[in-house]
């Protein structure tokens, strides 16, 4: 009897190993060729337009990352017309938003999570948007 268990688990060893070599077993050749396969960050990024000034950017994006639940961690400055606000939501996932001076008007995109979530991204940016062009009317902005 006890000889017989090693063989069993011998042979259960043996048949996972062969299962996972079957001709569906993924590769580097087929995973890409899948439609659902991960994308590169870039092809997640959600992105909108808005009118504003460069200098109400950082209380734009503080009260877009405020009402998304999420803290800015650290802002990058990649040029002059570039600021890249790296966020941490609620829920402990990396986020990011782009923002970028296009001279007649403000980029913006977002990216939340590791595979993105176009829902509250687009609140992001939205958010980002209202609070931008509010600010450029010149009224009074709560």
């Amino acid at each position: 009897m006890p000889a017989t268990r090693p063989a069993i688990f011998f042979a259960l060893f043996v048949s996972t190993l062969c299962g996972c070599a079957g001709e569906n077993a993924p590769t580097a050749r087929n995973i890409a060729d899948h439609a659902d396969a991960p994308k590169p960050a870039e092809a997640f990024d959600a992105s909108v337009n808005a009118v504003g000034r460069w200098e109400h950017v950082t209380a734009a994006a503080i009260r877009a990352a405020r009402l998304g639940e999420m803290t800015i961690e650290w802002v990058e400055q990649t040029s002059e017309t570039t600021t890249i606000y790296h966020l941490l939501t609620i829920r402990n996932e990396p986020a990011r938003l782009v923002v970028q001076d296009r001279g007649d008007h403000i980029q913006a995109s977002a990216r939340i999570g590791h595979f993105g979530d176009a829902p509250r991204e687009a609140r992001l940016l939205d958010v980002f948007k209202t609070r931008l062009e509010a600010l450029r009317s010149g009224k009074a902005v709560p």
